[in-house]
């Protein structure tokens, strides 16, 4: 099975950006314009396609963080988890 050695402590993705510094930088610069970044859909309404998206794909992981996420700037867990 493959392996990639993380640094110990540092918590989910942000272990594996650190591992490759020279692709961390341009995939963090795409989430911010795709996630944060102003735009006609709310950060909210992006978190929830996100969401969506990572559930399609069969990402737990993702689908998890994007749905705690949007349900914080929704400020509605409920629904979120819809």
């Amino acid at each position: 099975m493959a392996h990639i050695a993380v640094a110990p402590g540092v918590p989910g993705i942000v272990s594996l950006l650190s591992f490759r510094p020279e692709t961390a930088g341009p995939l963090t610069d795409l989430v911010n314009v795709l996630l944060r970044a102003p735009n006609s859909l709310t950060r909210a309404e992006r978190e929830l396609i996100a969401a969506y998206l990572s559930g399609l794909n069969s990402c737990v992981f993702c689908r998890k963080g994007h749905t705690a996420t949007a349900a914080a700037y929704l400020r509605d867990e409920t629904l979120a988890a819809q």
